[in-house]
């Protein structure tokens, strides 16, 4: 569960089996979303003892520091959507006026994909968070991300093939 307290603030809290769990991260401004890893461990985006929000790695019985920094660049990671099986993420590198959409491998803090896509940024508006923009096929073997940049609309694409997607001929299970 995150807790805001507005744009610079927020905390992380597990809900496991036996309910809330505590605070992730108590020493962090932000930690702004997570997710449960194919291991058991948490991958969350922070900025826990550093300027930009990166991925770590968090042992949730032992969340008060990071186990390791899965993606720690200079500059902000602004999502973080796991696969099916959690053993992989899609990200996206804020890099200014535009974003790479990638793929980090949750196991070995590795950048697997990077996807070619028209300069541009993740779909957001005053409503959705940004995450809700982004979904795997249900068998992971596609990413699926609501891309747009200055000069055209927003469109859906799949991100392995670069291609645009006609949203209301899409078949793809887990697209809407």
């Amino acid at each position: 569960m995150i807790r805001s307290y507005g744009a610079i603030r927020s905390a992380a809290y597990p809900i496991g089996s036996e309910g809330l769990g505590r605070q992730v991260l108590p020493g962090a401004r932000r930690v702004n979303s997570g997710t449960w890893a194919a291991d058991g461990s948490l991958a969350v985006l922070t900025d826990y003892g550093r300027e930009w929000l990166g991925v770590a790695q968090i042992d949730p019985q032992s969340p008060e520091h990071p186990l390791r920094w899965l993606l720690n660049a200079d500059c902000d990671i602004e999502m973080l959507v796991a696969n099916t099986t959690g053993t992989r993420a899609a990200v996206e590198v804020n890099l200014g006026m535009y974003s790479r959409l990638a793929v980090l491998d949750l196991g070995s803090a590795a950048l697997t994909d990077d996807f070619d896509l028209i300069p541009g940024l993740v779909y957001t508006d005053m409503i959705s968070p940004v995450h809700e923009q982004v979904a795997w096929a249900e068998d992971d073997s596609n990413l699926f991300v609501a891309w747009h940049n200055a000069t055209q609309a927003s469109e859906v694409y799949e991100a392995f093939t670069g291609k645009a997607v006609d949203v209301y001929r899409a078949t793809y299970s887990g697209l809407m």
